[in-house]
């Protein structure tokens, strides 16, 4: 059964920065890609999830690697209602992933946000990823990974660590 397929950004948030005690969402994202699944709240029908389809992993929060891009991966099979615990946590929806690749850095968002058409509202660009699953065009997913093929890295003033981000707000190139 052929289908088009779809491209789509899962996001995990720590939400809770003075709960450390709390996992953190790279954590939470490590051990769902360790276990070849992902894990949502609530599935929305809207969602529209296939075998085969395309995800980026972006991590929200305030803690490691937040706001940005750290995998990609695709859908192996389609959702299933079933709860399923991951760090101390139930999650509703189960999604079975294969070809999970890591960036080997992870992408920060941020020299990227005038480059992606599904961020609609530049300024205030979070409340577009403030969805467990986000619908992405191919030419954003395309884009996202452009920048984990860069050779200079550089230390980006927005991010305040070493990257491989183009962004203009760079401190230092990295040699």
């Amino acid at each position: 059964m052929n289908h088009t397929k779809n491209f789509n950004i899962f996001v995990v948030t720590d939400n809770v920065r003075h709960r450390l005690s709390e996992p953190s969402a790279m954590e939470i994202a490590e051990e769902c890609l360790k276990r070849n699944i992902w894990a949502v709240g609530g599935y929305r029908k809207n969602y529209l999830l296939k075998e085969n389809d395309f995800v980026i992993i972006y991590i929200a929060g305030t803690r490691e690697n937040n706001k940005k891009f750290v995998a990609t991966a695709e859908i192996s099979k389609e959702p299933i209602v079933k709860k399923t615990e991951i760090v101390n946590k139930v999650w509703d929806v189960r999604i079975s992933l294969k070809n999970i690749k890591y960036f080997k850095s992870p992408i920060c968002i941020m020299p990227l946000l005038n480059e992606l058409s599904f961020i609609k509202n530049k300024e205030f660009w979070g409340a577009s990823l403030m969805k467990a699953v986000v619908k992405i065009n191919s030419e954003d997913y395309q884009k996202i990974l452009a920048y984990k093929n860069l050779e200079l890295e550089v230390q980006c003033k927005n991010c305040n660590i070493v990257t491989n981000c183009k962004s203009r707000n760079v401190i230092k190139k990295i040699k």
